[in-house]
């Protein structure tokens, strides 16, 4: 979500990455004007991790163990909706 400021994401809006396989990873806040919230997520969608990260921050943020999917969400998201770590995303299509 590099460039997007608050007024241009929905209260309920965020972004999915998904990626090829499963490894670990690590986001930052590079021109990012908006804290965020991330929850990493494993292969069968469930969250293994969720981190606050601050804006323009560009230090790490690691899942800390292998993960396949990541999602972003304006910072207290998850837990004004009570979403946390072992909760499971469902990932169909």
């Amino acid at each position: 979500l590099m460039f997007i400021k608050k007024e241009e994401m929905g209260p309920d809006e965020g972004m999915i990455f998904v990626f090829p396989e499963s490894k670990n990873r690590y986001f930052w806040m590079k021109n990012t004007p908006l804290p965020l919230d991330i929850a990493y997520l494993q292969d069968d969608g469930t969250i293994i991790k969720i981190l606050t990260m601050k804006p323009y921050d560009e230090s790490p943020y690691p899942s800390n163990s292998p993960v396949r999917y990541s999602v972003e969400t304006h910072a207290g998201w998850f837990a004004k909706n009570g979403v946390e770590p072992g909760a499971h995303f469902d990932l169909s299509p």
